[in-house]
């Protein structure tokens, strides 16, 4: 499936011969075959979709996901339906 740049995950999917896990380097001895297409995640309509159920619109913070994607997303929710939505950063703190 999908494998965010800079992960570890892409890395292998693009052919890496040796990689560092836990910082130990070891060598990559998987026959790695990928499927495209096929998605785990909802694509942004359908999130807008569910997002749009909630009543009233709760705050939403977008953990996951690459940066351009939760921008588009986060705009949407705050444009189409109001939705108070952030991208925390990696060392930000969320009260909940």
């Amino acid at each position: 499936g999908f494998q965010a740049r800079g992960t570890l995950g892409r890395r292998i999917v693009d052919g890496a011969e040796r990689i560092k896990v836990l910082g130990v380097e070891v060598a990559v001895r998987a026959k790695v075959h990928t499927i495209g297409g096929f998605s785990a995640h909802a694509g942004r309509s359908q999130l807008l979709d569910w997002a749009s159920r909630f009543k009233p619109p709760p705050a939403c913070h977008l953990v996951h996901g690459e940066d351009e994607a939760r921008e588009a997303l986060a705009g949407a929710l705050r444009e189409r339906l109001g939705i108070d939505a952030h991208r925390p950063g990696p060392d930000d703190t969320i009260e909940l």
